[in-house]
Parts: C-alpha cells; sequence; structure tokens
C-alpha cells in the first residue's frame, strides 16, 4: 500500500502485504482514523492494522467466501459474505 502526496509529487509505502489476493482488490475499506483497513477481493480478506504492521486473512480465520460488500460503522468492520 503506499501514500501519494500529489502536491509534492511524494510517494511513501505504508504498508507491505504478507498475504497475497487472488485478484485485483474489489473492496477496500478504511477505519474513520486511517489506521485499519479491510481489503478484499470476492474470495479473500485481509485485516490490516496499519500502525502495527499486523496483517490478519479473515477468509481462512473465519472460513468464509463469496464477499460481497464490507462497510466501516460504529468503529466495527461488517464483512458480507455469501459462504
Amino acid at each position: 500500500m503506499i501514500e501519494y502526496n500529489y502536491t509534492t509529487n511524494k510517494t511513501d509505502v505504508t504498508y507491505h502485504f504478507k498475504n497475497h489476493l487472488n485478484s485485483q482488490p474489489t473492496f477496500t475499506v478504511f477505519s474513520t482514523n486511517k489506521d485499519f483497513v479491510m481489503v478484499a477481493t470476492s474470495l479473500d480478506v485481509l485485516y490490516v492494522n496499519i500502525k502495527k504492521k499486523h496483517e490478519v486473512d479473515i477468509d481462512n480465520l473465519y472460513r468464509i467466501g463469496e464477499i460481497r460488500n464490507i462497510i466501516y460503522l460504529n468503529k466495527k468492520f461488517y464483512v458480507f459474505a455469501n459462504k
């Protein structure tokens, strides 16, 4: 994950994923303070604590798939899955 400042044209790598997604992400949802993010395809979901550089493979942990949507509401992520 990179951070790009279009004013200064500066690019910084903010996080390097440890797990790989099976395709390009369909969903990317950040927490309000941008400390946490969930990145997903229809089959893979990764939860990342950006500050602590900690990553959790949610689809493997909870055995879910067919991801349909992800939202962040009231300091919680919600993953809607069909499996």
